[in-house]
């Protein structure tokens, strides 16, 4: 029972799976810059899975790097403080956000997008994927 429970702690410790081209680990600050601290329940998304999330950044040819993250949990269900939180964060990392291009698509999909500007003058990018359920965002630099 001991060594079950060690097993199990070390698998969630590293929460890690590969499901169809897609890899999710666990994030608790952003891979490209880790002053900026993420909210509780996300994950970062890897590999071939994420095309479709990267597609509807805009210009994505602008930006060097792009990582996709998600909300799972609790994190998923309270949407309006979840997002909050993360724009809190980015700005507690030196990055402030200009006011939101919004969008509503088909699905229920709302796609919002912030143009940061990091402390050193670098221009980023956050989008925000909210689907019913579902929050995802990008971010680039």
């Amino acid at each position: 029972m001991r060594k079950l429970l060690w097993t199990l702690l070390l698998s969630l410790s590293f929460a890690q799976a590969q499901l169809s081209g897609l890899i999710v680990s666990s994030a608790t600050s952003l891979a490209l810059d880790p002053s900026v601290q993420l909210p509780p329940g996300t994950f970062r998304l890897l590999g071939q899975g994420t095309a479709s999330i990267l597609a509807f950044v805009p210009h994505p040819s602008r930006y060097a790097h792009l990582q996709v993250y998600e909300a799972t949990g609790l994190a998923m269900g309270l949407e309006a403080g979840y997002v909050h939180d993360l724009l809190t964060d980015f700005a507690l990392g030196g990055y402030f956000a200009s006011a939101p291009t919004t969008r509503t698509l088909s699905g229920g999909l709302r796609e919002d997008i912030y143009h940061l500007q990091g402390s050193s003058g670098q221009p980023a990018l956050l989008l925000i994927l909210l689907e019913p359920h579902q929050i995802y965002f990008v971010v680039g630099e």
